[in-house]
């Protein structure tokens, strides 16, 4: 971003730099990021393909979370902007778009016009405020033990993601795989107050119907063939009783350990291969003493030491990775040892009920841990392999909500029904909200007007963006069916644009908020609403910041 003016300061120890930032750097890095992100709001939002500067593909994907995480912002403003979004996805995991969009278009509407930034601050809070008393009569409390309401507001997640191009059954299939993790997680008996959710591992299938998804209860390993071949044994010599699992996150190699970044000095007779041989003889030993029967270890374990584990009759499980070490321990409880000298002590031992083999598609085997319902591995399947990640990241998103749904079941009408009716709201009120508004904010009554009409705005583009299907965004005008006659030409918009870039507040007609009692779970969409309401408010809190801001202090460039 460029600078209107540099000062240099000079505190006692270092120097910084002051940059003063104008309307028009802003403005432009505002503008630039806001059509980024409405891209890919919507039904009609676009896939973005995202490279890092060799040409490697790093996401494919119209979700913020992705998109955001993946990309390098040089603008203080947009780091600014791009860390609010991901800190509000992640204690959400949804609506990160909806924020992005609605907190730039405020700022956008107020740096274009002509009123103080400060009115439109003032203006923005409190017609927030009002909006969120309003939205009471607009929020339904679903049911939770109501499966179409809760199936509805899971497949309303799957919906709004359309890069996957799922059909209407594979979206039912994946809405009923997020709730039955959800419901097994629900206490036996009724005494019981305790409500864990399972931790969800992924196995990604390429090449076969999203309709083939299953779970799995546990986790699923890849393996060497030649340890596939064993278990059946193993599995023999474990049945019957409860197996004690310890868990590395250190190489178990005599190559490396003890000599990484340590500096050894032994006499010339002294067999330095033969002692690093006896610790590992050692750990062998101890760990038969605590009486272990599977190893797990992060990284890589030694033959030697696969050999001296498997004539104890402990079996060994090598190159678990970062992705999977995780899953191990959650399923098995143990705690992660950082050295062959670890203390193997019981409280840092792990439990697993068994092992087995899961045979899947096209007769390929995985190891199957087993310990009750603490881990669910999902088989996710699709056609194209690059949807796989999106599609995995749907998933968790969607298992998200439907948690959050049971601390808070508020739900609101989906497709911008509620924007739409929260402004349509707003505009009828504004008369007498502006009455007292503008004496205790002291401004007039057309800068005040001025305001909330950039608020109401940036509002109903969001409606509009939310409500218009694929076919829509083809094209230059987003038409409501509801108020448009076939024989009529559409209104482009005071821009001549569509959806958020230029809807006109006529665009679309608000479903009534009664409308709302009588819903159809199997064809309605729904948002949480402790989503929503998340996202509304930390997208007015952050507008204001940006307009607030008038210089930045950073190190000398």
């Amino acid at each position: 971003m460029s600078t209107e003016n540099n000062h240099r300061l000079a505190p006692e120890n270092e120097q910084r730099v002051v940059k003063l930032i104008d309307d028009a750097d802003k403005l432009l890095v505002i503008s630039a990021l806001k059509r980024f992100l409405a891209s890919c709001l919507g039904p009609g939002g676009k896939t973005k393909y995202v490279k890092n500067r060799h040409g490697a593909l790093m996401a494919l994907t119209a979700s913020s979370q992705r998109l955001l995480s993946n990309m390098t912002f040089v603008s203080p403003i947009s780091q600014i902007i791009s860390t609010s979004i991901l800190q509000h996805i992640s204690a959400y995991s949804d609506g990160g778009l909806l924020m992005g969009v609605f907190m730039l278009s405020l700022i956008e509407g107020a740096m274009s016009g002509k009123i103080h930034h400060m009115i439109c601050c003032d203006v923005n809070t409190i017609l927030m405020k009002r909006c969120l008393e309003m939205a009471d009569s607009a929020v339904i409390k679903i049911d939770l033990s109501d499966m179409r309401a809760m199936l509805c507001l899971v497949r309303s997640v799957f919906q709004s993601k359309r890069l996957c191009s799922l059909l209407p059954q594979e979206i039912d299939i994946l809405s009923s795989l997020v709730l039955q993790i959800l419901t097994s997680a629900l206490p036996d008996h009724e005494y019981s107050s305790k409500m864990t959710i399972p931790t969800v591992a992924y196995v990604l299938i390429p090449g076969r119907a999203v309709s083939e998804a299953r779970l799995v209860d546990g986790v699923l390993l890849d393996v060497p063939r030649s340890l596939l071949r064993s278990i059946p044994s193993w599995k023999d010599r474990f049945a019957g009783r409860r197996l004690k699992v310890a868990l590395f996150n250190t190489p178990l190699d005599i190559d490396k350990v003890l000599i990484e970044g340590v500096t050894l000095e032994a006499d010339s007779d002294l067999d330095l291969g033969e002692y690093l041989h006896q610790q590992l003889v050692g750990l062998a030993s101890r760990l038969q003493q605590a009486g272990v029967d599977v190893v797990g270890c992060q990284k890589v374990i030694h033959p030697t030491l696969v050999k001296m584990l498997e004539g104890r009759g402990i079996l060994s499980l090598e190159r678990l990775s970062i992705v999977h070490i995780e899953s191990v321990q959650k399923l098995t409880g143990a705690r992660l040892l950082s050295s062959v000298n670890s203390t193997i002590s019981a409280d840092s031992l792990g439990y697993l009920d068994g092992i087995d083999l899961y045979e899947g598609f096209n007769n390929q085997r995985r190891l199957h841990l087993k310990n009750g319902n603490q881990v669910t591995t999902v088989i996710l399947c699709h056609r194209v392999e690059a949807c796989l990640d999106e599609l995995k990241h749907i998933f968790g998103v969607a298992s998200h909500v439907a948690t959050l749904a049971i601390g808070s079941p508020e739900v609101v009408l989906g497709r911008g029904c509620f924007e739409a009716s929260m402004a349509a709201k707003i505009r009828e009120e504004l008369p007498s909200i502006s009455e007292d508004a503008c004496a205790r904010i002291h401004c007039s009554m057309i800068q005040f007007n001025q305001a909330a009409e950039v608020f109401l705005q940036a509002l109903r583009g969001i409606a509009l963006s939310l409500g218009q299907s694929p076919a829509d965004s083809e094209s230059s005008t987003v038409m409501s069916t509801a108020s448009h006659d076939s024989s009529q030409k559409p209104d482009p918009g005071k821009n001549g644009m569509s959806g958020i870039e230029g809807g006109r507040s006529e665009d679309v007609q608000p479903r009534s908020l009664e409308d709302s009692e009588e819903l159809d779970w199997a064809t309605e969409v729904v948002d949480l609403w402790g989503i929503k309401q998340n996202a509304m408010k930390m997208a007015v809190e952050m507008a204001n910041l940006i307009l607030s801001v008038g210089c930045i202090v950073g190190p000398p460039v």
